[in-house]
């Protein structure tokens, strides 16, 4: 678990429409990439479905956002220190 600085740095670094989507990833549940990807067209973000579950795996390398279950995305915890 990274710490919340290095949390905050990480988002920092994703590209505009990962740190967009980021914002909708829930933390308290686990949701598939079609709810995300409309939980996203409501927010605004109209990028194609192949860009946003790039953005979630690219997330989900860098230690963002987990994968409890195949296709489903949550944030990722972060210590508070």
């Amino acid at each position: 678990m990274m710490s919340k600085s290095k949390f905050e740095q990480t988002v920092a670094a994703q590209t505009a429409t990962a740190r967009r989507l980021f914002e909708v990833v829930p933390a308290d549940q686990a949701w598939t990439i079609k709810q995300l990807v409309t939980a996203a067209a409501k927010a605004g973000i109209n990028s194609d479905y192949g860009i946003l579950a790039g953005c979630l795996n690219t997330m989900k390398k860098a230690g963002l956002v987990l994968e409890p279950a195949e296709g489903t995305f949550q944030r990722a915890p972060y210590r508070e220190v």
